[in-house]
């Protein structure tokens, strides 16, 4: 029996789903995947036991037991619920007849056709992102620095010894 600790947050402007991650795969539980496929639990719970019927996959080795606190009323209570994996998850939205299914198909199919293509898939929005917070990091030092040298320029404790031409330079800051 597992224990989740990394949870990261999946939203597409209309669906905000918290998706576990942990052993390199993302785990989600039945309700979730009927949430991003737009479909009934039990309709989930259906193509999952038809999976495992039809042998397309193995249940051990795409399902775990994690334990999560739950809130029930008053009390937070810990629970052991079945998780699935990529794998499963995969499966499932293949199966599932919804147009948020269909949508995920589509995602799906133009990442592994994008691999085949290239063998490599590229997570541009990833990518851009950690740029940004990148770049956002670098101005907030900038800023910084240049707070601090108007801060001894005001107080004349700049010294021409450092080598700053601060006459001409920073009068205008």
């Amino acid at each position: 029996m597992g224990d989740i600790s990394n949870i990261v947050v999946y939203n597409d402007g209309e669906l905000e789903l918290k998706v576990s991650v942990n052993e390199e795969t993302i785990w989600l539980i039945q309700s979730q995947m009927s949430e991003l496929f737009d479909t009934s639990t039990d309709n989930i719970g259906l193509h999952l036991k038809n999976i495992y019927k039809e042998k397309e996959l193995n249940e051990n080795s795409t399902t775990e037991n994690f334990s999560v606190v739950r809130q029930e009323g008053n009390r937070k209570v810990t629970r052991v619920i079945k998780h699935y994996n990529l794998d499963a998850i995969i499966c499932v939205g293949y199966r599932v007849s919804s147009s948020k299914a269909t949508k995920f198909r589509q995602w799906a199919t133009s990442i592994l056709k994008n691999y085949i293509q290239n063998g490599y898939v590229i997570n541009g929005d990833k990518i851009t992102n950690e740029r940004f917070v990148n770049l956002e990091k670098d101005v907030n030092i900038l800023k910084s620095q240049m707070n601090e040298v108007k801060s001894l320029v005001k107080n004349n404790k700049l010294e021409t010894s450092q080598g700053i031409f601060y006459n001409k330079v920073f009068k205008t800051i």
